[in-house]
């Protein structure tokens, strides 16, 4: 039984090294500096290597730089096994599809796709648009629009100063979108059922930070009409 252990010890193959998810379509303005992600698992004594898909040479060996430009370096993140190349002050001749492959006799490498978009941002704005005085048990409906953000993700909420969780209130609802080609978000916060307890401050604060507000007031008709 030893013999027969020591022998499958001997013969047994270690797993082959696999891509975990990362992007593959990756954008970035001109001047930023780009990240492009490649995750490695089972790497073992394997390395990665970097190279743009239209050049056979490497640009990155590992860790070591394999050619004389600067902007090009790897990022290592080893808790999330990650060899991510990034270059410094990206510009729109680096656009492209680039390879991460793993040094081995069996083909395995994955395509990232970089697109430069040179057009300069606006200064950054947000603005609330909507009506700030609603009778009770009508919608309020409004909407944050937010410009020149380098990167768009979301925008959250508020009201006075709570977050609001759509997910938790059925008469409420949040819908938007973003944009990172044109810098840009736009989001739409109705309440269907308007109450008097809805009237307050409601802020819209971007993944940025950039925050507006806007004051509503939920009016009672009924006893608007019995006081006159």
């Amino acid at each position: 039984m030893i013999v027969l252990g020591s022998l499958y010890a001997m013969t047994s193959t270690p797993p082959m090294p696999s891509f975990l998810p990362t992007p593959t379509n990756v954008t970035f303005l001109r001047g930023e500096l780009a990240t492009l992600r490649c995750a490695v698992i089972n790497l073992g004594t394997k390395f990665v290597i970097w190279r743009k898909a239209s050049d056979p040479n490497p640009l990155t060996v590992s860790e070591e730089l394999y050619v004389e430009d600067s902007t090009y370096s790897v990022h290592r993140v080893p808790s999330a096994h990650e060899w991510n190349l990034q270059i410094k002050n990206v510009q729109c001749k680096h656009n492209g599809v680039y390879e991460c492959q793993v040094s081995s006799k069996d083909t395995i490498r994955k395509h990232v796709y970089l697109l430069v978009i040179d057009k300069p941002r606006n200064d950054p704005a947000i603005t609330i648009s909507g009506k700030s005085y609603v009778d009770k048990d009508l919608a309020i409906r409004l909407t944050c629009n937010a410009s020149g953000l380098s990167h768009p993700h979301v925008a959250d909420w508020f009201k006075d100063g709570q977050k609001i969780n759509a997910n938790k209130i059925k008469q409420i609802s949040i819908t938007g979108s973003s944009s990172y080609e044109t810098g840009t978000i736009s989001s739409t916060l109705v309440i269907k059922h308007s109450k008097l307890t809805d009237q307050g401050t409601y802020i819209c604060r971007t993944s940025e930070s950039l925050v507006t507000s806007m004051k509503v007031n939920v009016l009672d008709a009924q006893k608007t009409t019995q006081g006159v």
